[in-house]
């Protein structure tokens, strides 16, 4: 435990820090501006034993790489979580600070796995590719809607009215570079990561391709910071919320903690399940019967994301027969040892 503890409240062009001692004295409060000479200054200034606690937004990955410089600790908190605990009925920057520091003081705070620059910079190009594929959608959507809206078939090479016309033109010339720049980005995670062994074992997995294994990657970061199946699946997003009072025990609907992406690649990942996926599509046979097509994807899915995760801490690759060569093997074993 630190003996100073600094709350900083992030915003564009400012951070407002508090720092507080461990009994609770409020020790200075104030606004810092967000430029890297400054905010060293006040971090080499900070007294011995102070340790910081700021929420993931904007640039904290920057006052995290300037703290580890001093030498000095950086936590980063939850920002739902956090949120919850504070009181709804006062919000500015003295008190949003405070509380962080508080939190930090009393062994309370919400933490958050801080990730790798290499994790960073392939979030960063991932969610650069999929904001160009949303602007292609919307493109293709909006030039439909000229045909659709003459009562005619969309087909882009059909000339439609001048006003529409032009408007078209622009817009196809705006997709045309949206998809160059798509294949370009594709082609530089392909050559840089395809041959990875991580890469690799995730690819063996049916239904996985190289960027649902990419956005596995970027988001998880390590997979030894879980330590049980129960806490990556809960980081899916695909766990069901469940609701516990004395004898009374619900189950609720998803929790939709993930991230959207990954949680939006992992489902998609399961539209084509075939019986070359062996025991995962007797899995998914067996609840869609049960229950439905989407409710088995959706329990597909999360068994896809814990697989990911259970074969890059083996280090080994997919194999469809893996349950019933273990179920074999126990068998055999109570057969030799007898009852």
């Amino acid at each position: 435990m630190g003996k100073y503890f600094l709350g900083i409240d992030l915003h564009k062009e400012y951070a407002f820090f508090s720092l507080i001692d461990k009994k609770r004295k409020v020790l200075f409060q104030k606004r810092v501006p967000l430029e890297r000479k400054t905010l060293l200054q006040e971090i080499e200034a900070l007294p011995q034993g102070t340790q910081g606690v700021v929420e993931p937004l904007l640039s904290w990955s920057v006052l995290k790489e300037l703290f580890s410089k001093k030498k000095k600790k950086l936590f980063a908190c939850h920002p739902l979580e956090v949120k919850a605990l504070s009181s709804k009925k006062r919000k500015n920057d003295k008190y949003d600070s405070l509380r962080l520091a508080e939190l930090l003081r009393v062994d309370f705070l919400p933490k958050v796995h801080i990730p790798s620059k290499n994790s960073q910079r392939l979030k960063s190009i991932l969610m650069t590719r999929e904001l160009l594929l949303k602007m292609k959608h919307q493109i293709n959507q909006r030039v439909s809607s000229f045909y659709l809206g003459l009562m005619r078939k969309p087909c882009f090479e059909r000339k439609l009215p001048p006003f529409y016309e032009k408007q078209k033109e622009i817009l196809l010339l705006i997709l045309s570079l949206i998809e160059k720049k798509i294949k370009e980005i594709e082609k530089e995670l392909k050559k840089e990561y395809s041959s990875q062994k991580k890469v690799k074992i995730l690819l063996s997995i049916p239904g996985i391709g190289l960027f649902c294994a990419l956005s596995f990657l970027a988001w998880i970061d390590d997979e030894k910071r879980f330590p049980h199946q129960k806490a990556i699946s809960a980081y899916s997003g695909f766990a069901p919320i469940i609701k516990e009072s004395g004898k009374i025990k619900k189950k609720g609907g998803l929790s939709r903690e993930g991230n959207s992406l990954l949680m939006r690649n992992f489902y998609l990942a399961t539209l084509h399940v075939s019986q070359s996926w062996g025991y995962l599509y007797s899995f998914y046979e067996r609840l869609r019967k049960k229950k439905g097509k989407k409710k088995a994807r959706v329990a597909l899915a999360r068994k896809l994301f814990c697989l990911c995760w259970t074969l890059l801490k083996k280090k080994k690759p997919f194999r469809k027969d893996y349950p019933f060569l273990k179920k074999k093997k126990e068998v055999k074993a109570r057969i030799s040892t007898g009852p």
